[in-house]
């Protein structure tokens, strides 16, 4: 469920309270709580916090312009650098770190 539905089932609930005549204020009730989640910051999709992948050596030489030889030669230097069997490996989340520095 998401927080849109939530608050739709808040206001719909507020709503049916209102036309019962709820004796109880149930319906300040159910507007309180979508008020409250209304603050609430919601997380956005294109900066949110995803898991680490990680990459191929074809996928970080394209990402870093240079050839799979040169990751091949250089990945001892980076701390990104993941062995995953015999296989190399990078965090994608370690590369882009590196970049920025």
């Amino acid at each position: 469920m998401t927080l849109e539905q939530v608050v739709r089932d808040l206001v719909r609930r507020a709503e049916e309270a209102d036309a019962i005549q709820a004796t109880a204020p149930v319906a300040d009730v159910y507007r309180r709580i979508v008020a409250e989640l209304g603050q609430v910051e919601a997380p956005n999709p294109t900066t949110k916090s995803r898991a680490d992948r990680l990459l191929s050596v074809p996928q970080v030489a394209a990402q870093l312009r240079v050839s799979e030889r040169y990751v091949y030669d250089h990945h001892h230097q980076w701390p990104f650098t993941r062995r995953v069997g015999r296989k190399l490996r990078f965090s994608e989340k370690g590369l882009r770190e590196w970049l920025r520095q």
